[in-house]
C-alpha cells in the first residue's frame, strides 16, 4: 500500500496515484485504452513508488505531492469544492440552532464538511449522541414539532417540553465535542512491515505530517514523536480526506504513550 508515480524522461512526475495493491494498480495502467491512458504511456521513461503501510496515509500523501508537482496527467485534486460550514446561532426564543451553510460567511464555524451526505450523517449522529432536536440541528425546516424519519427520539424543545436553558446546555456539551476535531493529536495506522506503526500528525486539526515507528524505537513520551516526524503541508483535500477519516472510524481509542501497551491501528492520543 502507498504511492506511485509515472516519471517523463526528465524524472518529472506525470501522474501520482494511490493504492491498496501498487503491482495491480499500476498494471490496470496498461489494460485501459483511453487516449489519454496512452498518452501516458508514451511519455513514460520510468516508474516508482513509495510504500505508506497505511491507506489513509497513502490518500494525504498522494494530495500532498500532487499539490506538490500539479503532474500533467492528474485531472482530480488539483480543485476542490466549496465546503459545507457548520455554524450556530440563536434564534428568537434564545435556542441555539445549528445551520449548514456553504457559500455564507458566519461568524461561528465550528467545522467544515465536503458532502453534504457527510454533514447530514454527523448531526444526525449529535442528535442521537446529545439528545438534540433535528428541527434545530438543520435536519428539518418543519414550522412545527419535528418528526425526523431516522430519529425515534427528540430532546423536547420544539414541543416546549424542556427549558431553553437545559436544551442549550444540551448544545453546549455538543460543541465541546465537535471541538475535540480541532485539538493535535496522532492517529495511529498501519506501518510498512510487520511490528511497525504509522502515525499521522494532526496540528490542530490540521494534517502536519506522518512518521513511522519500529518495534525498537524508543517511545515512551508524547513528545517524542517528533524525532520521527515528517512534516507536511495541509491542503482543503487533506482537509477532506481528515474529516472523513474522524467522521467515519467510530473504533478509535486513546493511546497510553507512558505505558508498555503496543501502540496499535486506529489508536488516538490527543494532546
Amino acid at each position: 500500500t502507498g504511492v506511485y508515480f509515472f516519471r517523463d524522461k526528465d524524472g518529472i512526475p506525470l501522474y501520482i496515484g494511490k493504492a491498496k495493491n501498487i503491482k495491480t494498480r499500476i498494471k490496470s495502467h496498461f489494460q485501459e485504452r483511453s487516449n489519454r491512458k496512452y498518452q501516458l504511456m508514451q511519455e513514460t521513461y520510468s516508474i516508482d513508488y513509495e510504500l505508506t503501510g497505511s491507506e489513509f496515509l497513502a490518500l494525504l500523501r498522494e494530495a500532498e505531492l500532487i499539490l506538490k508537482y500539479y503532474p500533467k496527467y492528474n485531472k482530480a485534486q488539483k480543485k476542490v469544492s466549496r465546503p459545507y460550514t457548520l455554524t450556530s446561532y440563536h434564534n428568537q426564543k434564545g435556542i441555539e440552532v445549528f445551520a449548514l451553510h456553504k457559500n455564507k460567511i458566519a461568524p461561528v464555524s465550528w467545522m467544515k464538511f465536503y458532502t453534504r451526505e457527510e454533514a447530514i450523517s454527523f448531526l444526525e449522529n449529535l442528535c442521537k449522541d446529545f439528545d438534540l432536536c433535528p428541527k434545530y440541528t438543520g435536519l428539518q425546516s418543519a414550522t412545527s414539532a419535528c418528526n425526523h424519519y431516522k430519529l425515534e427520539a427528540c430532546s423536547g424543545v420544539c414541543k416546549e417540553e424542556i427549558s431553553v436553558t437545559e436544551y442549550n446546555s444540551r448544545v453546549a456539551k455538543a460543541v465541546d465535542f465537535i471541538g475535540t476535531y480541532d485539538e493535535s493529536c496522532l492517529l495511529m495506522e498501519k506501518g510498512r512491515t510487520k511490528g511497525e506503526r504509522s502515525f499521522i500528525y494532526l496540528d490542530k486539526g490540521k494534517y502536519a505530517g506522518y512518521g513511522y515507528i519500529g518495534p525498537s524505537d524508543d517511545f515512551n513520551h508524547p513528545d517524542e514523536f517528533r524525532n520521527f516526524l515528517v512534516q507536511a503541508k495541509t491542503s482543503s483535500y487533506a482537509d477532506r480526506i481528515v474529516s472523513r477519516y474522524l467522521n467515519t472510524k467510530k473504533n478509535l481509542s486513546p493511546v497510553k504513550l507512558n505505558s508498555s501497551e503496543e501502540l496499535v491501528e486506529n489508536d488516538i492520543w490527543f494532546g
